[in-house]
């Protein structure tokens, strides 16, 4: 317990460094793909290029890249709309079970890329929740691209549970799992795996957006984890009864 509080410590201590390096790599993250698709259209516009299929290959690598770089400005854009307080929320009201085979629907259409078996289940009884769900499903969205990158194997499981007051929902999988020493950190701006040297251009933006979004619809979001046995991420909204 002293060696993980010393270890917090530290780590809270370096966080200005850490935020310094991380706007560093983001400039770097910004320029790579502008450089690169420089290069494709200047090799196209000169006429280097002269066979169809090369044209189409430079096109398509262009395409690729910028649609990277559209993502990672849209993250910036909204993680400082969402701590600013500048986003409005059109919420509106769902059935637990609506949410859940909403949910079900997209995780599952997702996952048919990765070479993942998915399982999902609803247990409890149905009620109300009150949500953006153009914001919840972008946490949808971002958790999945997660288990893409880090979980391309194994069981990824699904469980909505509504009971009493609160709805939760709870997904497992079984990749490479997040070391004990940074779950402290996991939905911080700057946070970036110990263990994620196969991904250097993931500096969870997209954990830092679901707990803002997560946070204006009142609810949690929290992460247990082992490295080499998966993650389980679990949300927590408030939910009401049905008036019959």
């Amino acid at each position: 317990a002293n060696e993980q509080l010393t270890y917090v410590n530290n780590r809270l201590q370096q966080n200005e460094d850490q935020l310094k390096r991380f706007i560093q790599h983001i400039s770097h993250d910004l320029r790579t793909p502008i450089t690169s698709v420089l290069g494709y259209v200047e090799a196209l516009a000169s006429d280097l290029v002269q066979s169809e299929e090369k044209k189409q290959l430079y096109l398509e690598r262009s395409k690729i890249r910028l649609l990277s770089l559209n993502r990672l400005i849209q993250d910036l854009f909204d993680i400082s709309r969402l701590e600013g307080g500048h986003i409005e929320f059109n919420k509106e009201e769902l059935t637990a079970m609506q949410l859940f085979k909403i949910i079900d629907t997209a995780i599952s259409n997702d996952l048919e890329a990765g070479n993942v078996h998915y399982k999902s289940s609803f247990n409890g009884h149905d009620g109300v929740v009150r949500i953006d769900l153009n914001r919840f499903m972008q946490v949808v969205s971002n958790m999945t691209n997660n288990i893409l990158k880090y979980a391309n194997k194994g069981t990824v499981e699904l469980t909505v549970t509504c009971e009493g007051s609160m709805l939760e929902i709870v997904l497992r999988d079984e990749g490479v799992g997040i070391p004990t020493k940074d779950l402290p950190f996991v939905f911080d701006l700057n946070f970036k795996a110990s263990n994620n040297d196969s991904h250097k251009d993931s500096y969870g933006i997209g954990l830092a957006i679901c707990k803002q979004i997560i946070n204006h619809h009142n609810g949690s979001i929290q992460v247990q984890s082992e490295e080499n046995n998966g993650s389980v991420f679990t949300i927590t909204l408030p939910c009401s009864k049905i008036n019959h």
